[in-house]
């Protein structure tokens, strides 16, 4: 699968969502949890104007994404991390946090 890897723009902000929510959904966590992290698993153009968020694309669908959050220091936080659900298992997300830490 030939990947592309960009840095997501503000305009990505609901598919991120989307992508996220159903990603955490494959889990088949209740609905009433997936509603209580609704907020959390929200990306907005905000969030991606003032973080490093990473696209994965296939055939120019977006199947996958990271986020790294940079403190005060080099420290830098995963915050996101999520994958189409059906390719979830196909070594995707490995793929994305390779990218994430080079």
């Amino acid at each position: 699968m030939e990947l592309t890897f960009k840095p997501a723009e503000p305009n990505n902000s609901k598919a991120l969502t989307h992508l996220a929510l159903s990603a955490k959904s494959h889990w088949q966590y209740p609905k009433e949890w997936i509603e209580f992290w609704k907020d959390d698993l929200t990306t907005t153009p905000e969030f991606i104007n003032n973080n490093h968020v990473v696209t994965a694309t296939y055939k120019g669908e977006i199947i996958g994404f990271y986020s790294l959050t940079f403190g005060e220091s080099d420290f830098a936080y995963m915050g996101n991390l999520w994958v189409k659900p059906d390719l979830i298992g196909h070594k995707l997300g490995r793929k994305l946090f390779d990218q994430a830490v080079i």
